[in-house]
């Protein structure tokens, strides 16, 4: 098996647990991605003293703050932040659809099943429009829908027909 046939039946797998656990899946990512931003504040920290001149040093300590209240509050509450999480999960939604419905126009003429591509696209600005306009919908919401977007993209991945050597 290639490896982006792989990484599509990975994603879509995937997809599959967070739509069977929608729960712990938002959560999850919501804990992960507070995390994530300590981890930034404190590399950001480290990077203030290298910066030339007090005010980049003031702006990347800045950031630094930023970033580590943010994930301070998104550890310590982490059922209200996924609230916050699911507005920019809407909007990353919303822009990938986007963007893959640009690839699609740009592939549809050179490739003969470009179709889960146009599908994918679809769904994904769908799913990123009720997310939007469903922020208060309920603490499952946010997993069951990255699940929805993990298992169309793992599927358009292992129906996209393997490039020829010369396009890669």
């Amino acid at each position: 098996m290639k490896s982006d046939k792989f990484i599509g039946l990975i994603l879509a797998l995937a997809g599959l647990f967070c739509i069977a656990f929608p729960i712990a899946t938002s959560i999850s990512v919501e804990i992960i991605v507070g995390a994530c931003f300590f981890v930034g504040a404190i590399f950001t920290l480290f990077q203030s003293p290298r910066q030339k001149g007090g005010w980049d040093k003031a702006i990347y300590l800045a950031i630094a703050v930023l970033y580590a209240i943010g994930g301070f509050i998104m550890l310590a509450y982490p059922v209200q932040g996924t609230f916050m999480l699911t507005m920019v999960i809407g909007a990353i939604f919303l822009t990938q659809g986007i963007f893959t419905l640009f690839y699609w126009a740009a592939k549809k003429k050179r490739h003969a099943n470009t179709s889960m591509t146009l599908l994918n696209g679809i769904v994904n600005i769908l799913l990123g429009a009720i997310i939007l306009l469903n922020i208060n919908a309920g603490l499952g919401f946010i997993g069951l829908l990255v699940g929805i977007n993990l298992l169309f993209t793992g599927i358009t991945i292992l129906m996209q027909p393997s490039l020829p050597k010369e396009e890669i």
